[in-house]
């Protein structure tokens, strides 16, 4: 995924900074770009991400959804909306039921021992048939993956491109260019 902040600029605006060049006049947020969303609908965004987003105003998260508020390349207003598949936190790899969040892994233990008995954990990255997330895992609404992924914005881009009429080379010498 590739977003791009935009900012008020005010006319005859110059930054501004102290000895350790931290800016000590930035101007206003406006705005998200939305670039792409990369080439796969699923996307995990960090608790720092989504808590950001929400206090800056961009993003809005409810009824199992997060939208991201931005525009797209004309500036036009487009609000990408992501079902929530995990929250972050602890979860079983057997069943996928969402575990207390125990920093022992005591309780987590358990329910696999209880209901999963010794069935091998089915991800080999967690053996103890119990993971930890830290991100919200969540994936893009097919249709708009189909309009910002990486490839179709490419080919957008590729189609403006060879739209555009062709610039002929001014001829130096007093010749026609062919």
């Amino acid at each position: 995924m590739l977003l791009k902040r935009l900012y008020h600029m005010p006319e005859g605006w110059v930054a501004e900074r102290d000895a350790s060049g931290e800016l000590l006049n930035p101007p206003d947020f406006r705005a998200i770009s939305i670039q792409n969303t990369g080439p796969e609908a699923e996307q995990n965004f960090s608790r720092r991400i989504i808590e950001g987003g929400i206090a800056e105003g961009w993003i809005s998260q409810g009824q199992g959804k997060i939208t991201l508020h931005g525009v797209d390349g004309t500036e036009a207003p487009v609000d990408l909306v992501y079902t929530v598949l995990h929250m972050p936190g602890t979860y079983c790899c057997h069943c996928n039921m969402k575990l207390d969040d125990d920093p022992s892994g005591a309780s987590n233990r358990a329910h696999v021992a209880e209901r999963h008995g010794d069935a091998p954990s089915p991800d080999a990255q967690n053996p103890a048939g119990y993971r930890v997330t830290t991100a919200y895992e969540c994936v893009l609404d097919p249709e708009q993956h189909a309009r910002f992924n990486t490839r179709a914005v490419q080919a957008a881009q590729q189609a403006r491109m060879t739209a555009m009429p062709s610039q002929a080379p001014v001829p130096t010498n007093g010749t026609e260019a062919l």
